[in-house]
């Protein structure tokens, strides 16, 4: 009788050491055990559709980084991000391969996560992964240098011990600017567009978890490469895109026909261009005057402005507002 009790107790304790190996590892977050767990990465790109046309369209494939590089830097903390001279990851190298997966450039530099019980993590992942980069020091995080027509993207995520891959949603940093030109009927002589201009800052540097700032003097931008002739009622685009720091515009100069010097026209309210997002510039052209709106969409949405000037002066004047927002 002694024997089968002993036995049935064995049973019972074999039972529930099974359970509470059972209960330890399967908690949400995979296999916590003391074992080293590797830290790995996924990735999605928000609105990549959007491109410009300068963006080599082979590098993204179904919103995701193909054969491409970017650059991790990550904090290890208790609750209080503070960077430090040397942090969790310092300039990793990550690798996108042909299917959108992400591994480490160099096997050495693979990361695993602490098993202290209060571990959290802050990520941080940049492309293209050729910028200049200044390395973080102590309560001063990493800073990029974004030079003139960079599309910045980064991606910033929160992290535990986790055999879960660490989500990559990188996102655009840079605002980027369209212009066209309207016909409403087929202009009649042809109109000869020679040149669109804005003064803008080109350049910028972003603190990893803030916003690229403008950085540097402006610049006239010529959005026309060579003299635009439009002789039908149609929607044209002047020249490429602009891909430029956050910062307003309140002034368009414009240059049409014989004119010697261009006609500066107010934007009333000025365009605010927006981080992630696509600020178009529509010149409505309608018999003598020159309307004006803006549209901001998807890199994309925003606040608009418009501003008339007589066609047949080149003096500086601006009249009306016409608020639309597209979305």
């Amino acid at each position: 009788m002694k024997k089968m009790l002993f036995i049935s107790a064995l049973a019972a304790t074999a039972l529930l050491s099974c359970s509470k190996s059972s209960d330890d590892s399967d908690n949400g977050k995979g296999n916590l055990s003391d074992d080293p767990i590797p830290v790995r990465f996924s990735q999605s790109i928000e609105a990549v559709v959007n491109q410009t046309p300068e963006a080599d369209s082979k590098a993204v494939v179904d919103n995701k980084f193909n054969n491409e590089d970017f650059i991790a830097y990550a904090v290890e903390h208790t609750g209080t991000l503070t960077w430090k001279a040397a942090n969790f990851m310092d300039g990793i190298t990550l690798s996108a391969d042909g299917s959108g997966a992400i591994t480490y450039k160099t096997a050495s530099e693979m990361k695993y996560y602490s098993n202290a019980a209060d571990a959290q993590y802050q990520f941080y992942a940049i492309h293209p992964s050729t910028l200049t980069i200044a390395q973080a020091e102590a309560g001063k995080a990493p800073v990029v240098t974004v030079p003139a027509g960079t599309d910045l993207l980064v991606a910033s995520a929160a992290s535990t011990k986790s055999q879960n891959a660490v989500e990559l949603p990188f996102v655009h940093k840079m605002a980027q600017l369209v212009i066209n030109i309207e016909t409403e009927r087929v202009p009649n002589p042809e109109l000869k567009i020679n040149s669109v201009t804005v003064s803008v800052q080109t350049e910028g540097t972003l603190s990893l978890g803030g916003e690229v700032q403008p950085d540097g003097s402006a610049a006239e931008k010529d959005f026309v490469t060579s003299p635009l002739t439009i002789n039908t009622a149609t929607t044209t685009a002047v020249g490429n895109p602009l891909i430029l720091p956050a910062q307003n515009i309140s002034t368009v100069n414009i240059k049409i026909g014989d004119q010697v010097s261009a006609t500066a026209v107010s934007i009333s309210p000025a365009v605010t261009l927006e981080a992630g997002k696509t600020s178009t510039i529509t010149l409505k052209i309608k018999d003598q005057d020159i309307s004006f709106s803006h549209s901001i969409t998807d890199w994309v949405d925003g606040n608009n402005g418009s501003g008339n000037v007589p066609m047949q002066t080149a003096t500086s004047r601006s009249h009306g507002s016409n608020q639309t927002i597209e979305k």
